[in-house]
């Protein structure tokens, strides 16, 4: 959300929860070595960041290469993947299939793309019955947003108005097509199969989508951490030479300077309510107004009424017995219902933001 102009001294990390949860994530293929991944699972449970068996593991497996990662993996997939660099299911990539049923992981996520070039439904499909085939637990849909200065926003000369028809027709085909299929949608992206452990084991300690932002530490260059009153990540940047400049200055950063978070946004009492509503709004569970009222004292609708007389006025939302739902077209709006809640300073800094 921008740089606050200052060094902030992060105060010493106390888990205190046994059961608390981690999800390392890592979809490059030259990600890290097996032996890199097992001393940082050493690590976290070594300082109590996570508990025995409780650290989800998120990477892209080597064509042949047998699967060792603990946790869940995810694989990206799309027949019209190529211009993204994206490995694809089929072909070489079905070898790890049988690897991952014999280890038998409690959760296999697979994550697709959608709203590329020449995309349609009917080759939407194809991507969406070859994840099906390996009976994931979850599967994610992602619309494909192009950041500016990317090599893909040169090849990208498609009218914005066009590109949300074609994500929008696209996404609600793939929700169809996945809850036909016997999966249950948490969220805009998340679709978690019923009567597996994506939803029978689900509870308030697993990580969702938006409400993970409660409280979350990330490890490495360009992750994100969210405290109650503090958010804070390292330098970011889209074109490669920036990012490759961030990542080398992250690796030469000596220990002592972890202590200082350089890049910093204060959370006050008005944005902890933004966040509690967007958190619990855009979750299928919905914002319960009593628990909203208990938090803060107040109910959603007298901190925020303009935004939710909109969504109301629009058919996004609806009030069901005192929980605050978006309805299926509210719920493919997700985006574009986040933003109806940044505050003035929010907008602020994001607007003195310049792309690198």
């Amino acid at each position: 959300m921008g740089a606050q102009g200052r060094e902030l001294v992060l105060p010493q990390v106390e888990f205190l929860d046994d059961a608390a949860r981690g999800d390392v994530g890592d979809t490059a293929p030259d990600g890290p070595s097996l032996p890199s991944r097992e001393a940082l699972g050493q690590c976290l449970r070594r300082d109590r960041a996570v508990a025995d068996g409780s650290c989800r593991g998120r990477r892209r497996p080597q064509p042949g290469r047998p699967v060792t990662l603990p946790g869940d993996l995810g694989e990206p997939t799309d027949p019209f993947a190529r211009p993204l660099r994206l490995r694809q299911l089929g072909g070489p990539g079905q070898r790890p299939r049988q690897g991952l049923k014999e280890a038998a992981f409690p959760i296999l996520n697979i994550d697709l793309i959608y709203g590329i070039d020449g995309q349609t439904e009917q080759s939407f499909r194809v991507s969406l019955d070859a994840a099906l085939a390996w009976e994931p637990e979850e599967i994610y849909l992602y619309p494909l947003y192009v950041r500016p200065l990317t090599g893909l926003m040169a090849r990208h000369d498609k009218s914005g108005e066009l590109w949300d028809e074609q994500r929008l027709r696209l996404y609600r085909y793939g929700r169809d097509h996945l809850l036909a299929a016997g999966y249950r949608q948490t969220s805009m992206r998340v679709f978690s199969r019923i009567g597996t452990a994506a939803v029978d084991g689900a509870d308030d300690s697993n990580i969702n989508e938006y409400n993970q932002q409660a409280g979350m530490v990330g490890l490495g260059a360009g992750a994100r951490s969210f405290t109650t009153a503090l958010h804070y990540t390292t330098d970011y940047a889209v074109a490669v030479p920036e990012v490759r400049r961030i990542i080398d200055d992250y690796i030469a950063t000596p220990t002592e300077e972890f202590h200082r978070a350089q890049w910093s946004f204060r959370m006050d009492d008005d944005e902890r309510r933004r966040m509690f509503v967007l958190g619990m709004l855009l979750e299928s569970d919905g914002l319960r107004v009593e628990r909203y009222r208990a938090q803060f004292g107040t109910v959603p609708q007298d901190d925020f009424g303009p935004q939710l007389a909109l969504l109301a006025e629009r058919g996004w939302l609806a009030d069901d017995g005192g929980v605050l739902r978006l309805t299926p077209e509210g719920t493919a709006w997700a985006d574009a219902i986040g933003p109806l809640f940044f505050s003035p300073r929010v907008n602020e800094a994001m607007a003195s933001y310049r792309d690198r």
